[in-house]
C-alpha cells in the first residue's frame, strides 16, 4: 500500500498564506490606531499646555490676547522693536523666552526669520509648523452696511475682552482649536483665497472660490511670530474638517479690517474630528457631524446661546 507523502496540498497552503495574511492585516491596523491614538493624545497634551498660557496671559493682561500686533522690545541698544502675534506672549508664558533683535525674533543666542515654530504649538499628525489657531468669532453678516464678523474677540487690544465679558460660559466658548490647510488643487499650495468686493457671506464663498481657481491666494510668511496673518486664525462659519476653501475677505481698510471677515474652518489630520480648547482651559475633542447651530454657538462669547455638548 502507497503511504500519502507529507508536507501540505495547494488547498492547505493557500489557506495558511491567507490566515497569515489577515494575521498581517489585523496587527497592522492595530498598530496604526494606537499611534494615531497617541499622536492624538500628545496634540491634546500640547493643546492643553498651549490653552494654560492663554488663560495665564488673560490673567496677567486683562484680557484675551487677540492675533493683533503685539511689540516685542529688543534687549539690544539701539535695536528697533518688531512686531510680534499672540504666540510670542503663550510661547514666553511657556518658558520658552523671545526677544526681538534686528525686526526678527531671537532666542537660544540666535535670531530667526522663516523657522519652526516651538514643538508645543505643533500636532505630530500635522504637517505645518503651528497647529492651533485662535476663534476669530462665526459667519460674517452685513452690519451698518459692512460685513463684520460677529467675533470672539476684536483685532486690535482696544476691542479685545476680559473673561468677564464671557456671558455665555467658560466652558461653552471655544478659543483655540486645531486649523490645517485643505488642499483642493495639488497645483495650489496655499488653501486660502481672498476678495474685495463681497458683501454678504454667500458672495464671499463665490468669490473666494473663483480666487482660488485663479490662484489669488494669501501665502504664509513662514514667520510663525509675524504679527497680521491670517494664518493665526479660524472661525466657525462652518463645521470641522469641511473640505471647502478657506477664504479671507480685504474689502475695506485691508490692515485694520481683514480679519474680521474670515471663512476659515477648524481642521485636523485625526479621523473623525479636531481637538479644540475652551476658556475653561480644558481640551474636547469635536466630531465632525457636530450640529452647525451648535458649533457657532460656541464660537461666540456673548450671544446667550449656550448649548450642550456637541
Amino acid at each position: 500500500m502507497m503511504k500519502r507523502a507529507s508536507g501540505l496540498t495547494m488547498i492547505e497552503l493557500m489557506v495558511v498564506i491567507a490566515v497569515i495574511a489577515i494575521l498581517i492585516t489585523l496587527v497592522l491596523s492595530a498598530v496604526q490606531a494606537i499611534r494615531e491614538s497617541t499622536r492624538k493624545v500628545t496634540c491634546q497634551n500640547n493643546l492643553r499646555q498651549t490653552v494654560l498660557a492663554l488663560l495665564e496671559s488673560t490673567q496677567k493682561r486683562g484680557t484675551i490676547p487677540g492675533e493683533a500686533a503685539i511689540e516685542l522690545q529688543s534687549t539690544r541698544r539701539g535695536q528697533r522693536s518688531v512686531i510680534g502675534n499672540f504666540y510670542v506672549v503663550l510661547a514666553q508664558e511657556l518658558s520658552f523666552p523671545c526677544t526681538a533683535v534686528n525686526g526678527k525674533i531671537r532666542w537660544d543666542g540666535l535670531e530667526h526669520g522663516p523657522s519652526p515654530s516651538p514643538s508645543f504649538f505643533s500636532c505630530p499628525s500635522g504637517t505645518r509648523g503651528i497647529a492651533f489657531r485662535i476663534n476669530i468669532g462665526v459667519e460674517p453678516t452685513i452690519r451698518m452696511g459692512k460685513l463684520v464678523q460677529q467675533s470672539l474677540y476684536g483685532s486690535f487690544p482696544k476691542h479685545e475682552v476680559g473673561l468677564a465679558s464671557v456671558t455665555d460660559g467658560l466652558s461653552y466658548t471655544t478659543i483655540l482649536a486645531e486649523r490645517n490647510p485643505v488642499t483642493v488643487s495639488p497645483s495650489i499650495s496655499s488653501s486660502i483665497a481672498y476678495d474685495i468686493w463681497a458683501t454678504s457671506f454667500d458672495e464671499m464663498r463665490s468669490y473666494c472660490d473663483a480666487s482660488y481657481r485663479a490662484s489669488t491666494l494669501f501665502v504664509s510668511s513662514g514667520q510663525w511670530w509675524s504679527a497680521g496673518s491670517i494664518e493665526e486664525c479660524y472661525d466657525h462659519s462652518r463645521t470641522p474638517n469641511v473640505l471647502e476653501v478657506d477664504c479671507a475677505s480685504t474689502q475695506g481698510n485691508y490692515i485694520a479690517q481683514f480679519t474680521h471677515r474670515v471663512m476659515i474652518a477648524a481642521r485636523s489630520y485625526h479621523s473623525g474630528g479636531v481637538n479644540t480648547a475652551r476658556l475653561d482651559g480644558s481640551v474636547r475633542f469635536v466630531n465632525d457631524s457636530v450640529d452647525l447651530i451648535a458649533w457657532r454657538a460656541t464660537g461666540t462669547h456673548n450671544q446667550h446661546d449656550v448649548v450642550g455638548e456637541e
